[in-house]
Parts: structure tokens; C-alpha cells; sequence
């Protein structure tokens, strides 16, 4: 890794279609979805920080940085977005990317952050899709995008695709073979889904689709 790239975790769901449970301690094959997000993250970036509403007990146990929603709670995952890049712009020195990725995507590939970071330099943000979807949130940022950001969140913007489309965003696309990478956990169906259909091999617990 030869640049300092940092990477935010967007934990601020209520997991409303999920019981009301706290989405990052869902558990999946054996860990929490954070967990998960944590090893496919550790070894890419330089560092991990965790963006939530309120601060709860379980989080304060991760020993990660914990950025509360700006410009204040309840604005969803741009509020995420924001604490991550206010965040990032305040390291010294300052990254040139920062990574978001949403805690319910357990999947994440092992080239995330290099794919996404390969960006032209005039690129303000990268971001992942697959097959025919684009995941907003799973995105590289420029931290100077920052106050830029927290205006338009204070003029009532909320949508995290509506941004990325006043900026310049490049789409960074992922083949699907055996599974899609970016699959997340909304519904207790797709908890099922990832149970019955992905499955540890070697070291690393890399998923694949079984045949």
C-alpha cells in the first residue's frame, strides 16, 4: 500500500427490515456482519474508524475511531459519508482518498481499495457497481469534498446518488462469477440467502456461490 487510504464503516442503520436488530452485530456464518466487513478491510486500508447515529456499548468495544452522523444524526447514509470524509480531512497528512463502505455488505472483494483508488486525479469520487447496480455507498471520496458536502446536507440533500451526480463520479465495475461481491443483508431472506449459498474455504473464509 503505498498511499494512506483510510476506510469508514456506515453503521448508522436502524435495521428497521431486520427486526429492529443492530445491523452490525447480525450474525453470519459464525460472526457479526462487522466482523466480517473488518477482515475483508484490514489488510487494503490504513486505517478503519466506525460512523453511527449514537454511540452504543458494543461500539465503543471495537477500539475503532467512532464518527457520529454530521451535521447530525438521522440524515442517513450521506450523514455517514460525511463524518468519514470530515474525518479523513482532518489526518495529517491528509489521505487522498477515503473509503465508506456499508456494514451489512459482508462479501466485499480483496481489490476494493485498489480498484476504486486507481481513479483519475480530477475523479472526486469512485464508486463500486456491479452487474446492473451501482452501490453508492460502497465509494472512494476526496476528503477536500468535505464542506461541500455537509452544504448540500444542509440545504436538505439526503441522497447519497444525488450528490455523487453533482460531482465527478466514475463507476468502477466488478465482474459477477460465482457471486456478487457487494451483496448486503437487508432482510432476514437475504441472511438465508448468504447462509444457505456461501461457504468458507481456506484461510481467509473466502464466499462463493455453491453449485
Amino acid at each position: 500500500m503505498t498511499d494512506l487510504i483510510p476506510a469508514v464503516i456506515l453503521a448508522g442503520g436502524k435495521g428497521s427490515r431486520l427486526g429492529g436488530r443492530e445491523k452490525a452485530l447480525v450474525p453470519l456464518l459464525g460472526k457479526t456482519l462487522i466482523d466480517h466487513v473488518q477482515k475483508r478491510l484490514e489488510d487494503q486500508v490504513s486505517a478503519l474508524a466506525l460512523s453511527i447515529r449514537i454511540i452504543s456499548p458494543w461500539a465503543l468495544e471495537l477500539g475503532l475511531p467512532i464518527l457520529e452522523d454530521l451535521p447530525n444524526p438521522n440524515r442517513g447514509p450521506l450523514g455517514g459519508v460525511a463524518a468519514a470524509l470530515v474525518w479523513a480531512a482532518s489526518q495529517t497528512p491528509q489521505p487522498k482518498w477515503v473509503l465508506t463502505v456499508p456494514v451489512d455488505t459482508p462479501f466485499l472483494p480483496a481489490d476494493l481499495c485498489k480498484n476504486l483508488t486507481a481513479a483519475d486525479q480530477k475523479t472526486d469520487a469512485a464508486v463500486a457497481a456491479s452487474g446492473d447496480q451501482v452501490h453508492h455507498t460502497v465509494a472512494a471520496w476526496r476528503p477536500a469534498l468535505a464542506e461541500e458536502l455537509l452544504n448540500s446536507i444542509r440545504s436538505n440533500a439526503l441522497s447519497v446518488r444525488r450528490f455523487q451526480e453533482k460531482i465527478q463520479t466514475v463507476e468502477v465495475p466488478w465482474d459477477i462469477i460465482d457471486m456478487d461481491p457487494f451483496m448486503n443483508i437487508n432482510w432476514p431472506k437475504d441472511l438465508k440467502v448468504a447462509e444457505h449459498n456461501y461457504f468458507k474455504i481456506g484461510d481467509k473464509d473466502q464466499p462463493r456461490l455453491k453449485t
